[in-house]
């Protein structure tokens, strides 16, 4: 099949994915979890409802939020309170449920907070350099990592701007979970990028007649069913982890499985078809 002929396709789509997460990220912003805003978090183990845990608060709090995944719940309160505060709550909840156990109390200050923006930025920075030098070592080739580092960030950018979206209208929340998610991501991402480029560099060495356009078709035609087969099979399984949790775990498995359908999606329509470009614009000057 004639990939590289039909790029133009992906290119639109990828074009408005991005649209649509800039649109998002402009008129929704992230909804950020106490972990990056600072506040106090309870954690703990009850069989009692989110309303009924709800209910259980004393009336001195009033901006926090309620989580609860199987038998484990957290309760994110919006301001850092005093310990005497937090021994209120604690004792509240515990009169009012036999069946309620406080794991802990974590009181996360906003400096903190911000401090995990900006360690959270410096780590993926961090990645995307050391993974653009290691491409280049292995494959010998500048364009090759430019165009798997277009791909893996274009992967990261829809995500996020889908969490904007989720954010605004399904309440989801960016926290440490959702983070590991998102570089979870960027190594799928390149994983089947490189299986791709590392096929290019395969049959070029086999056969120096073929022209870039039928290397790279070929290559896609050799490993388009093994990283289908590869990504579904992970699909399924987050799948059935989204059936069985709530709160951040279940937009845990869910940013997975989008990462891992658009993942699947950019390795071949977008890392390839960039490198053909880019290669292309290259001879043309």
């Amino acid at each position: 099949m004639n990939f590289i002929k039909y790029r133009y396709l992906p290119y639109i789509l990828s074009v408005l994915l991005i649209l649509f997460g800039i649109y998002s990220l402009v008129f929704y912003g992230f909804k950020l979890s106490v972990d990056f805003t600072g506040g106090t978090k309870i954690s703990g183990l009850t069989s009692s409802s989110v309303s009924e845990i709800e209910n259980f608060m004393p009336d001195g709090i009033e901006k926090f939020e309620v989580k609860k995944a199987g038998e484990s719940f957290t309760i994110n309160i919006d301001s850092v309170v005093s310990e005497e505060d937090s021994l209120l709550v604690k004792n509240s909840l515990q009169d009012s449920a036999a069946n309620l156990v406080i794991e802990g109390v974590e009181f996360i200050q906003p400096a903190v907070g911000n401090e995990l923006v900006l360690k959270t930025g410096l780590a993926v920075l961090f990645s995307v350099v050391v993974i653009f030098i290691f491409i280049t070592y292995s494959f010998k080739d500048l364009i090759g990592a430019s165009s798997a580092i277009i791909a893996m960030l274009h992967d990261t950018f829809i995500l996020i701007g889908l969490f904007a979206f989720f954010g605004h209208f399904f309440s989801a929340e960016i926290d440490l979970l959702l983070i590991t998610a998102v570089l979870t991501v960027l190594s799928f991402s390149l994983y089947d990028t490189i299986v791709i480029f590392d096929k290019i560099k395969e049959i070029r060495s086999k056969s120096s007649t073929l022209s870039l356009k039928q290397v790279i078709n070929n290559s896609l035609e050799t490993t388009m069913v093994r990283s289908v087969n590869n990504s579904l099979t992970s699909v399924l399984a987050l799948y059935a982890l989204i059936l069985f949790v709530s709160g951040s775990l279940f937009w845990f498995a869910t940013a997975l499985i989008i990462g891992v359908i658009i993942g699947t999606y950019s390795s071949p329509f977008v890392a390839a078809n960039v490198y053909y470009d880019l290669k292309m614009w290259r001879k043309k000057k």
